[in-house]
């Protein structure tokens, strides 16, 4: 499946959508290249996923499916790092849903939203002044966060 995503870094959790959701969810790499992440969202259907991530920014090759708890929680004890907190939050941002993410206790956050195509992503304006927009900056990828500050 292909992801079509666009990513901002915010300075604060917006106040002005309306809150669909909110859940603690904790992430976790097995691979960076090629990205291998499981995620624990407590508030999802199906709370322990495994996602496989292509190269690219603005697209990019997904596969992601369910996995067992306690799949995940071998794994999680085979890498042996602390997983990456985040405070996730899903807001209606005109129709769209606005993810938005406290990384480990406010390191940063960072808003992001799923687009049907790359040119209804690239037509989006996104409604908060002060968001820096980070989706060709692979600096800001989770993957690479947790490089930084995992290793």
């Amino acid at each position: 499946m292909m992801e079509i995503e666009r990513k901002w870094i915010l300075q604060r959790v917006p106040t002005e959508f309306r809150l669909v959701r909110n859940a603690q969810i904790e992430q976790f790499y097995v691979s960076t290249s090629p990205e291998v992440r499981l995620r624990h969202n407590p508030a999802s259907n199906e709370p322990f996923r495994i996602t496989i991530k292509g190269e690219g920014t603005l697209a990019r090759e997904e596969i992601e499916t369910k996995i067992s708890e306690n799949f995940y929680n071998q794994v999680k004890e085979f890498v042996n790092k602390p997983p990456i907190k985040k405070d996730y939050s899903i807001f209606n941002c005109g129709g769209y849903p606005l993810a938005v993410s406290v990384v480990d206790d406010g390191a940063f956050i960072y808003a992001e939203i799923e687009f049907e195509s790359e040119e209804q992503a690239r037509d989006f304006q996104l409604p908060i002044d002060d968001a820096v927009e980070v989706t060709e900056n692979t600096e800001y990828k989770m993957k690479n966060y947790w490089l930084r500050t995992r290793n």
